[in-house]
């Protein structure tokens, strides 16, 4: 809806415009011990310098509003973050995440 401020009326922004959106996936989502997977993510409206995608494994890449990475060994269940602060004042924080599981390993006893 529309707002007002200093007796002006403010038109709402247009989708797509004022707004940040984006995604991280990662590819495959479930890999054996110590197995690998692609990730990649993409951001709009933000500020490039302020974008990370940290791995729970240890895995961290910084500057990049978009990008596809190789993870480090993944030995148990991981969750990559990605956080990136709008490239606008007017714009806040985007966050998403994405889990990788690992395939189930049975041992007969």
């Amino acid at each position: 809806g529309y707002g007002c401020s200093v007796n002006a009326c403010l038109v709402p922004p247009s989708p797509g415009e004022g707004s940040i959106d984006g995604g991280i996936t990662a590819t495959p989502r479930l890999v054996r011990p110590g197995g690998t997977v692609q990730v990649s993510w993409d951001v709009e409206n933000a500020d490039p310098a302020s974008c990370s995608v940290t791995g729970s494994n240890g895995d961290l890449c910084t500057g990049l509003a978009s990008g596809t990475r190789t993870s480090g060994p993944i030995n148990e269940q991981t969750t990559f973050l990605l956080h990136c602060n709008g490239a606008d004042v007017d714009i806040l924080t985007y966050d998403a995440q994405v889990v990788v599981n690992i395939v189930p390993t049975y041992k007969e006893i």
